[in-house]
This record gives structure tokens, sequence and C-alpha cells, in this order.
């Protein structure tokens, strides 16, 4: 059974959490109808199973829910999107004073830099670094989503196994996706996981698609140009709630959207930058190190979608340059409690 944990309530979601069998793998009871708008999947696996991609996350409007939920339906967009990664649950090899499911949140420290002056900051840093001349078709992240199974409390302990995707496409919509096995570590410390764990070995090709001409379903199969119409005019193809007043949500949706297909030159970056900043709901939450050890500018936004999320988006504070998102629960369900990381994918990690 694949479901949304966005489209459920929080005691749908609760219950549907207590009653997952950790010893088998799940058959799925059908694909999603495309009118439900059902876009970004929970999935459920036993410590040896691959969970597929999850899809872009879905915008408001019918219309581009429908869009997206039929590009779930194929193996293009399956190849496409943020990576998911899978939790493997393992009699507890170490001692855990709690149980941990999710990696532990971002540390931050205080900033007394209001958002302006961080978007300023970004922008001075990406005009001094260096960055691709003209917008790629190549995609290139390290990706974890949330799979739960029914953990025993106080018996087990959940290994985050990250995936790594790299995507490579042309203007005829050819190309390749590979998806291969990250390193995985512990949820409770961060520490590596033991070689003895019976998951794939970093680096293991777990998915490898060619995409014939005309294979690949690209929101936009152009490159943007430089300038701030420009680029809301692609961040708008990659989330059509951009196509009303877009909130801070909206932006970051919609980034996250188009990193699964593109990389940016820095000015584009310093234009999506500056659509943010306008957007009424980014605050800055501060400064810490990222998932590869990075130090970034940690900004945020309460999800425009579901209130029981908000949403992250990374700034390093090196080039400038974004590179990062987190999905982050703002209220507690069951043994996920507040703060609880949902998601992250990060970019320029090559």
């Amino acid at each position: 059974m694949r479901v949304d944990p966005r489209q459920l309530s929080d005691d749908e979601l609760d219950a549907l959490i207590l009653t997952l069998d950790p010893l088998t793998t799940r058959a799925s009871n059908g694909r999603p109808d495309p009118d439900e708008d059902i876009l970004r999947e929970l999935g459920v696996g036993t410590a040896t199973s691959v969970a597929p991609h999850v899809a872009p996350r879905r915008a408001r409007s019918a219309r581009s829910g429908r869009r997206r939920a039929r590009a779930l339906m194929t193996a293009t967009i399956a190849t496409m999107a943020m990576f998911v990664g899978v939790i493997l649950v393992w009699p507890a090899l170490a001692p855990a004073p709690a149980l941990a499911m999710t990696p532990q949140p971002l540390i931050l420290s205080g900033s007394a830099s209001s958002l302006d002056q961080e978007i300023d900051m970004a922008q001075v840093r990406l005009r001094a670094a260096t960055g691709p001349d003209t917008a790629q078709r190549h995609s290139h992240s390290v990706g974890w989503y949330l799979q739960m199974d029914h953990l025993p409390s106080g018996q087990t302990s959940a290994l985050i196994s990250p995936e790594v995707y790299d995507l490579q496409w042309n203007a005829d919509l050819s190309g390749r996706g590979i998806t291969r096995a990250g390193v995985p570590y512990w949820a409770s410390d961060g520490t590596s996981a033991p070689a003895s764990t019976d998951g794939p070995a970093p680096g293991t090709i777990l998915v490898d698609t060619k995409f014939p001409p005309g294979g690949l379903d690209a929101f936009v199969a152009e490159p943007p140009g430089d300038s701030a119409e420009d680029l809301f005019d692609f961040l708008r193809a990659h989330w059509s709630a951009l196509a009303q007043k877009p909130t801070a949500s909206d932006i970051i949706s919609a980034t996250t959207n188009a990193f699964a297909q593109w990389t940016l030159t820095n000015q584009q970056q310093s234009e999506v930058l500056d659509l943010l900043r306008d957007a009424p709901g980014a605050k800055v939450e501060g400064v810490a190190k990222d998932r590869s050890g990075r130090e970034v500018v940690v900004l945020s936004a309460d999800d425009a979608d579901n209130p029981n999320f908000k949403n992250l988006l990374l700034i390093s504070t090196n080039t400038g340059r974004i590179v990062g998102e987190e999905s982050v629960r703002l209220t507690p369900l069951g043994d996920l409690p507040i703060g609880a990381v949902i998601s992250y994918t990060l970019w320029d990690t090559e």
C-alpha cells in the first residue's frame, strides 16, 4: 500500500503506522487515481526492499495534480524525482537510549541576520563563486524519504539508507537516470552502519533507466533565461500554485521539483532567491551543518498545503548556492515527535 502522508489526517496516518507489518513486504493495492492528486508516497517495505522514488511535491491546483499523478504512473517520473531512502529495521546492535526512526534534526546556531541580509550575502557569494555557464539538463542528488516499519518500542534501531541519483538528459527528452545506494547510518546518532548489514553496498546500482527520445516527462524542455520573469515562469511550470500569489513554501516546492531535473547557473539561483525574498512566509532559522558536513544558512517556511509540516531550504555559506531542502513535522504523530525529519535532498555534492 502506498499513500501520501500529507493527504491523510494525523489519526489516519497514526492508525496506518500502528498496523504496519515489519516482516513482509505489502503488495501495492493499485496505482493512485490521477484525480486524487496523490504525489508523495509513504512506502512500506522490509529491510531488504528497495523503495520506489517519490514523485515531485504536488501543486494545489487540480490541473497540476492530475498531470503529476499521471507522471507518477510512468517509469520516467519515478526516476527523476527526489529520492526515497529506505529505513531498515535491525535488532539493536548497540545501546540505544531512545527509539530513533528518522535522521536527527539539523543543529542550528543563532543568526542575527534578517532574511534580506542573508539573501544579500548569498547573492554576493554567488557572484564570486564559480558555477555552470548555462543551465544544465542534469541533476545529481543525495536524498532520503521516510519509510516506516512498525518498530517495537525499545527493541529496534532505524538505519537510514540514502540514495544517490544522477539524471542526464537531452533536448529530445532522451537520457539516463541511475540510482545508487548511498552510505547508510544510524538514525540515533548519525554514525555509519556496520559493513555486516544486509543492505546493498554503497555505490551499488539500484535502478538504471534509459529514456528514448521523447521518453522523459520533463516539466520544461528548454533552459530558462536569466531574468526574474524567466525564472518565475520556469518555476511556475514546476509548481502551478505560483500562478496565484505564491508563498515562500510554494517557491521552495517549485525549486525542489525543478532541481530534480536541472542544475541552474549562479545568476539563475540568485533570481530564485529574490523570488523567495518577495514571497511571504520565509524566515531565517540559523546556521547549521548539512547532511554532507557543509555549512549552510537554513531558511524555513510553513508548508502551504499542510500545517503539520514546514519546509527548509539550505544555502551554502561558501558559494551562496541552494544546496539542499528538508521537510520537518510541526506536530507529533505517534512515535514521531515535533521536529521529526520526514525527508531531505542534497544538491551540489559532486
